[in-house]
């Protein structure tokens, strides 16, 4: 049994950190909640790097720092220098999806392993698929650039009603449900037809993997490469808001068909088997075994 502390956000019920640590637990391992000596310490981003670091760690423990993305948008203001001095502390490098990897290669020179990030791990429910369209996450944000749903939606002519947000944000657009349990956002997911996420960059866009493990088709924009990576190309269209109402309403006209090809994608790329906390918690152990094991050669 090995010792595993998580250093991340907790306080929400939606924390991908909280999510690992189920996984390890699940797993039979035992998550720490204190400064004791632990077999692996993992920092969720770089705001917790430090924090990491100073975990105190077992002979042959490792310290892990992960990168949930680069905001390009952001990154004449991003510390890429402070980073990359933090990053040579860490004994492995993790990225949450190939695009990531791309980028921890790019801007920090830095090779990393891809460990994504858990899901809320969605169950199918017998719902009638009576909400059009679903947004899920920041609406103010630039990077998430809601503002091309609005639009989109007044170039095709269609009531704003025809739109649900969840998130922190009070949205321009579309009826707000706020900040919702586990529970309702699962709910929600099945009860939608499309989920909209129109963002520049994702690093890895986890609304979109949980809407379409249940048949609810994603509507991403061609930049977003790691709709690319994960299977959804055939759902992304040009990031405009002409050609995001032209897409919506295409598919919203042939939903049946669109969503079958979604959980044909969701089972051919092993959505679900990548995404599921046990598996990224096995991940991370796999590289604390590959690294215990490359030092006793």
């Amino acid at each position: 049994m090995l010792k595993v502390k998580l250093h991340g956000w907790k306080d929400e019920e939606l924390s991908i950190a909280n999510r690992i640590e189920t996984g390890f637990e699940e797993l039979g391992h035992e998550v720490c909640h204190f400064n004791e000596s632990v077999d692996i310490s993992i920092a969720i981003n770089p705001d917790f790097y430090d924090e990491a670091k100073n975990q105190p760690l077992n002979k042959n423990g490792i310290l892990i720092y992960n990168i949930l993305d680069v905001p390009e948008h952001l990154i004449d203001t991003y510390p890429i220098d402070d980073i990359k001095v933090k990053l040579k502390d860490a004994d492995a490098i993790t990225s949450i999806s190939k695009s990531t990897q791309k980028q921890v290669k790019k801007y920090f020179k830095k090779q990393s392993k891809v460990v994504y990030t858990p899901y809320l791990e969605v169950e199918k429910q017998h719902k009638n698929r009576d909400i059009d369209f679903l947004y899920v996450g920041r609406a103010s944000d630039p990077n998430k650039r809601f503002n091309l749903i609005h639009n989109a939606i007044i170039e095709a002519g269609i009531s704003q009603s025809s739109l649900v947000v969840c998130g922190p944000e009070i949205p321009s657009c579309g009826a707000y449900a706020g900040v919702v349990p586990s529970s309702q956002l699962q709910e929600l997911y099945n009860r939608a037809k499309i989920l909209l996420l129109p963002s520049r960059i994702e690093g890895v866009g986890l609304s979109m993997i949980e809407a379409a493990t249940v048949g609810t088709v994603p509507i991403t924009c061609s930049d977003n490469p790691t709709a690319k990576e994960l299977g959804f190309k055939d759902f992304s269209c040009e990031p405009t808001s002409s050609d995001l109402a032209r897409k919506m309403m295409f598919t919203l006209s042939d939903f049946l068909a669109a969503s079958q090809k979604v959980n044909e994608i969701v089972e051919k790329n092993k959505l679900k088997e990548k995404f599921n906390r046990k598996n990224v918690a096995q991940r991370y152990i796999n590289i604390y075994e590959d690294r215990l094991n490359s030092n006793s050669i």
